[in-house]
């Protein structure tokens, strides 16, 4: 499929909806940088005002226009009960707060730190395994504006039955010095880890050449896959959203190829929009450009009407479920895109958003399973989980989330 050319309006439109939700895909969820709590509001600020610029005030309210089959055949299986608990980050004028909360009532029942209390030393993100085991990733940044990231070190910790955390485990292998961290990826079983890397000297918002570590927990041994060096005419691939597959071979990544220099180099073309891309030996390491397609946004979408926010691999790496945001149709899709074929099977929720409105998060349990989503009118998201085509709300309210994991 052709990408059609955006006109001067729909391109204004949609920069202002990348400040808004982020240079697409990026956003304020449990994938994005997360470091720096003036750099936080600061996004959520623009969330706000760019999405009443852009559609001329807060969307109309949220209703659930479809559900189909999701991953693992999620409307036809019988229903189960989710995750007892889920962790997330949420911010209030003073501070975040990272923490353990029952997914009945959203009661508080434990706080997730770093086991250093040293003041450059803070929660970069949480990433879930199975049988409620978590991987919790500690930025040490400068503590000078801009902030940038010096180091980092990923721990293991568990919830027990009372929502309580057991402690927290250094992983072998998990620390990492020059170097920030990104997205982070963990097989059911916590035997292998993958964590987007890049210098730790570039600051926020800057741009480096991106390389995944894929890290064996049981050995601590690194394969290391390449990015596109700094050489004008190359197309670099940006790693967002990783996952893994249940046996540890595949590895998959959300992307928006870009052309290095290209008004020196017009010859380097990149077309499609956002797009996923999968390797099928992570162990092995290699080079990013060398993973196959799984799917392109225009093959699900006109590019010209949204993007792809957020992709992740089953388990069994047969379907990406996919986070679609249709913005001039005020409107966002969880989706089931089939590995194989790259096109869309079936719509697992829909949430009409009106002319204006907020993402926040999307993520996906260690089964592939269970949803959570965040997501409304540009003031007054909805939280919740999605099931059989229903969103079941949760606690705390969608406007003061970060980002959350279960």
């Amino acid at each position: 499929m052709n990408e059609i050319p955006l006109t001067e309006m729909e391109t204004q439109l949609r920069a202002l909806m990348n400040a808004a939700v982020g240079d697409p895909p990026r956003r304020i969820t449990a994938e994005a940088v997360r470091r720096g709590a003036a750099r936080r509001r600061l996004m959520a600020q623009l969330a706000v005002s760019a999405a009443i610029i852009a559609f001329g005030g807060i969307g109309a309210a949220l209703a659930a226009q479809s559900g189909g089959p999701g991953p693992s055949g999620v409307t036809g299986s019988p229903r189960a009960n989710p995750p007892r608990y889920y962790i997330v980050q949420s911010f209030g004028p003073h501070r975040f707060q990272t923490a353990v909360r029952t997914t009945a009532n959203g009661a508080v029942t434990a706080t997730v730190h770093c086991p250093s209390a040293a003041p450059d030393i803070s929660v970069s993100s949480v990433t879930p395994a199975a049988h409620e085991t978590f991987f919790l990733v500690c930025d040490k940044t400068t503590l000078t504006e801009p902030r940038s990231v010096l180091s980092f070190r990923i721990y293991r910790f568990q919830i027990t039955s009372a929502g309580r955390i057991s402690g927290y485990t250094p992983v072998r292998g998990g620390t990492m010095t020059g170097l920030s961290d990104g997205s982070v990826a963990v097989t059911p079983d916590g035997s292998e880890i993958a964590v987007a890397v890049s210098p730790g000297g570039v600051p926020q918002g800057g741009i480096a050449p991106p390389e995944v570590i894929v890290i064996n927990t049981g050995t601590g041994s690194h394969a290391i896959w390449h990015g596109a060096p700094d050489t004008p005419g190359t197309i670099r691939y940006p790693v967002y959203d990783l996952s893994l597959t249940a046996n540890g071979k595949e590895m998959a990544f959300l992307s928006q190829p870009r052309c290095l220099d290209k008004k020196k180099f017009p010859s380097c073309k990149v077309t499609g929009g956002e797009e996923m891309r999968a390797v099928y030996h992570a162990r092995g390491g290699g080079r990013l450009a060398s993973a196959r397609v799984i799917f392109r946004q225009a093959w699900l979408m006109r590019l010209a009407v949204g993007y792809i926010n957020d992709a992740v691999l089953t388990p069994d790496g047969s379907s990406a479920t996919v986070a679609e945001v249709a913005w001039p149709l005020g409107h966002v899709s969880i989706a089931s895109v089939s590995a194989a074929t790259g096109r869309q099977v079936a719509v697992i929720y829909r949430v009409s958003t009106g002319n204006g409105f907020s993402y926040r998060a999307f993520s996906a349990d260690a089964s592939g399973r269970w949803l959570l989503l965040d997501v409304g009118p540009s003031s007054g998201s909805i939280n919740g989980w999605i099931d059989h085509g229903k969103l079941i709300r949760l606690k705390p309210a969608g406007d003061s989330v970060a980002w959350e994991v279960w």
